[in-house]
């Protein structure tokens, strides 16, 4: 059973059962069974008499039995709770009075009497003679002869049918309560007629820093008051008899108050709105007081920052930003909250008829699509277990965030349908707006062609954000560009480019375009009166802008890294709209990040220039020639190319009648790495004039190297001294730290020539090895990087037997075709850069 808030005391008066027993003996005409003496030999009980007027008067049901279930006695309670008269059911089994599904109780009862057990306070059903099923409590007491033997059973039934359905009615209603209070975001408390706090939901637990309301309503309330400071709105302190709940138990019929909350531990500030309202008796008594927490800080901190104090000050007079309805299955409002009829903008008297037709009236007339809303409400009420959360625009603009479900008991029986409506409006503006600089951004951040990139965001402020749309940009002589520019009118944008070249932009000017380039500030007009420009403009010029209709104009600054680069222009025409605060927040988060783009991407044109022209310096120009050997190159800088790449290839000539092949790789990149290659490059051609074998010259680069004391400078090198001899050549090889070469030959196998060495520039004493290798006709001598080997794809794995493979595979072609080939194979179809520097040179003896 549930319990109440008042529960239900069932007492009860213990009588001595022969006593009684013999009443029911006198009255259904003795009773062999019984004794006919009591303990002092009278041949009555002297109480007799008295207690068969008391068992005859009874309102409750009284009867006996046998132990063989058979009814032997039966009051006129019995009579009037069944509805079978004595001579009815005398000597019938008494299991004719349970239902079907009870009369197996019947035999336990029965069981536990002839063990001279009593039961008392049972709780069951009974059917009466017209069938109708009742609630009823027994107490049931074993008879006993005057041997003390069991002969038999006497049961007192009450009928509580009224009391369960008491209890299942207040039941329902804590339910409802439950069910409303929870789905609210307010807090809710309920204080009896002392002051004490009966009833809280987790959101009051909450907004008191309390986990959940049970250990909320365990706290001594002096613990709860200590953990704040309570002042009026102007700062003054707060007393607690102040409370509004308070206020309703010293005798105000409803009272309410905006306080002040200040954390005592953490300091936070909070602005909470408290109502109270008493709930009487019949006789007008306050017997409990209903409190309303309303969480109002963010709304106190938009009013100075947005100016929404009309809002703020309705929101206020509501105990709850949530609209609630009642529905009954009938179509009745059983209860709708003031929040709601101020949503829907309802009458009064509307509600007050409690029809949810005349309500639907209203409410069809303020949708946009009213067919789809009465379609999707006819469908929830057709399904009523359906639980369902939709959105419902407004005409007014207004977008309405509605969640219903249906309203049963724990039987499953449906009591309605409740539903809450909630005014999401600036939720779905924030976050379109947060769309659309998302999808802005990845836009920016798409392509480095910032003029091609702008246009896009000029097109995709159109028409949610503007009806016209530019973006200027400041050139190098102080005058501005028009970039682009966007209309939700695409006929329209060849005009306006033609107004802007017949009336250029004077840059004199104190207002418009040339004031934000000047002060780098925003400026917002959200109305254009009529005659504003007048001063400003021409007649030519004031006809043309009055056929624009302009509304409303955004003039956002283009500013990054402490300079304006230009302007984006967002204006409202046609369309009669108007721009706000939270617009002019919006369109400068756009600005600020189209401002970073653009100039990240002429940053990156300027280091993407430098770098190119840097390392095109540093790689050798047009290839030697070399008698019979067919020479080519590729090069491919790791990442995006801003940066000079670490690897490099020369070949020249070393005027003994041979040729240099050199390929490496140095640490690092950027301007370090252009420093050592440079140094590596001039070390290895200047070495290469005075000594013929290649370990010779890289032994030179080692010391050059070790030499530099500001930075530990290393490299790794192939270098190769390539002889042309008749039908061939002949090659020295030397490696320090590098990749073996590898000769690809004529009959389409594949070497790897040379022996590894140590690493150049980090130790004194080094070992190199000069190998010699011949060349035959159609050979090829392939010198590369790690880029080659070490490179990363995931559709194939590298390294020397792929290398191997692939150039097995290209036997035959020239040295520029299996160039292309590799680095064909290592670039792929990569939409981003390399991982890591590339650097190819192919030497081919031709046939």
């Amino acid at each position: 059973m549930a319990t109440c808030l008042q529960p239900t005391r069932v007492t009860s008066t213990r009588v001595r059962t022969y006593p009684l027993l013999e009443a029911i003996h006198d009255r259904q005409g003795g009773n062999p069974r019984m004794p006919n003496t009591d303990e002092r030999g009278d041949a009555r009980h002297p109480l007799a008499g008295d207690l068969a007027a008391i068992v005859e008067s009874s309102q409750d049901a009284i009867f006996r039995k046998s132990l063989e279930g058979l009814i032997e006695s039966w009051n006129s309670g019995a009579e009037a709770m069944y509805g079978y008269r004595p001579e009815e059911i005398i000597g019938h089994p008494v299991s004719k009075l349970a239902p079907p599904e009870r009369k197996d109780e019947i035999a336990d009862i029965l069981e536990r009497i002839a063990r001279g057990e009593r039961v008392e306070h049972f709780s069951t059903k009974r059917v009466t003679k017209d069938g109708r099923i009742i609630d009823v409590s027994l107490s049931i007491s074993p008879v006993r002869d005057d041997t003390g033997r069991v002969v038999g059973a006497a049961t007192i039934a009450r009928d509580i049918t009224q009391q369960r359905l008491a209890e299942r009615e207040l039941h329902i209603a804590r339910q409802q309560l439950a069910i409303i209070t929870r789905a609210g975001v307010d807090g809710i408390t309920i204080q009896d007629a002392t002051g004490r706090m009966v009833y809280a939901n987790d959101s009051a637990a909450r907004m008191s820093g309390y986990p959940d309301a049970a250990s909320f309503l365990a706290a001594p309330i002096e613990e709860v008051l200590q953990r704040f400071e309570l002042l009026h709105e102007d700062g003054r302190p707060f007393s607690a008899e102040e409370l509004p709940g308070r206020r309703v138990l010293r005798g105000e019929e409803q009272a309410e108050a905006l306080i002040r909350v200040l954390v005592r531990r953490t300091g936070e500030e909070n602005w909470t709105l408290v109502r109270a309202a008493p709930m009487h008796d019949e006789d007008g008594t306050v017997h409990h007081v209903v409190n309303v927490f309303h969480y109002i800080t963010e709304q106190k901190r938009a009013e100075h920052q947005l100016r929404f104090q009309n809002a703020l000050l309705e929101a206020q007079s509501e105990a709850s930003e949530v609209g609630i309805v009642v529905i009954s299955p009938a179509g009745e409002i059983v209860s709708a909250n003031r929040r709601f009829g101020e949503l829907w903008k309802i009458p009064q008297e509307v509600l007050n008829t409690k029809v949810n037709q005349a309500a639907m009236e209203v409410v069809k007339g303020q949708v946009v699509d009213a067919d789809s809303f009465v379609e999707r409400s006819r469908y929830l009420w057709d399904h009523i277990d359906v639980e369902a959360r939709d959105e419902i625009a407004l005409k007014d603009g207004r977008v309405i965030e509605r969640y219903t479900r249906t309203l049963k008991d724990e039987t499953g029986a449906t009591y309605g349908r409740i539903e809450y409506f909630r005014d999401v409006t600036e939720d779905r503006k924030r976050e379109e707006g947060q769309r659309f600089l998302a999808q802005a951004t990845k836009e920016l951040v798409s392509s480095l062609d910032y003029q091609a990139t702008l246009s896009r965001i000029a097109q995709m402020a159109v028409p949610e954000l503007a009806d016209w749309c530019a973006v200027d940009i400041l050139e190098p002589d102080g005058s501005l560009e028009l970039l682009a520019i966007a209309h939700v009118d695409p006929s329209k944008i060849e005009w306006a480019r033609e107004f802007r070249r017949r009336f250029p932009i004077d840059m004199s000017a104190l207002t418009g375009l040339p004031r934000v380039i000047r002060t780098g500030h925003a400026e917002l007009y959200p109305s254009i009166e009529p005659g504003a420009l007048e001063t400003s403009l021409d007649e030519e010029q004031l006809e043309v802008v009055r056929d624009l209709q302009l509304s409303s104009v955004m003039l956002l600054p283009l500013r990054a890294r402490g300079r304006t680069l230009g302007v984006i222009s967002f204006v409202f025409a046609e369309s009669g709209r108007s721009y706000g605060e939270a617009d002019r927040v919006l369109a400068e988060d756009l600005a600020s990040r189209a401002a970073l783009a653009l100039d990240n991407a002429r940053l990156y044109r300027e280091r993407d220039e430098i770098a190119r022209t840097l390392q095109e310096g540093l790689l050798p120009g047009p290839f030697p020639e070399v008698p019979g050997v067919e020479l080519a190159a590729r090069y491919q800088a790791a990442g995006e190319g801003i940066d000079v790449g670490g690897d490099f290839y020369d070949a020249f000539d070393t005027e003994d009648g041979s040729w240099a092949l050199v390929v490496g790789d140095v640490c690092g990149k950027g301007p370090k790495a252009a420093a050592l290659m440079g140094a590596a490059r001039h070390t290895i051609r200047a070495a290469a004039l005075r000594e013929q074998r290649p370990s010779a010259v890289l032994t030179m680069l080692n010391s050059a190297l070790q030499q530099q004391s500001r930075d530990q400078w290393f490299c790794t090198v192939c270098y190769v001294r390539l002889r042309p001899q008749p039908g061939g050549a002949r090659l020295t090889v030397c490696t320090g730290g590098h990749p073996l070469p590898a000769i690809l030959r004529a009959d389409g196998s594949v070497e790897f020539a040379g022996k590894p060495g140590t690493l150049l520039g980090v130790f004194r004493d080094i070992a190199l090895t000069d190998a010699t290798v011949e060349l035959g006709s159609g050979d090829a001598l392939i010198l590369f990087t790690d880029g080659l080997t070490d490179a990363e794809r995931t559709d194939k794995e590298f390294g020397q037997k792929w290398l191997a493979d692939v150039l097995s595979q290209n036997v035959g072609r020239s040295a520029e075709e299996i160039a292309e080939r590799l680095e064909q194979e290592v670039l792929g179809d990569r939409t981003q850069g390399l991982p890591d520097d590339l650097a190819i040179l192919v030497a081919k003896v031709m046939p």
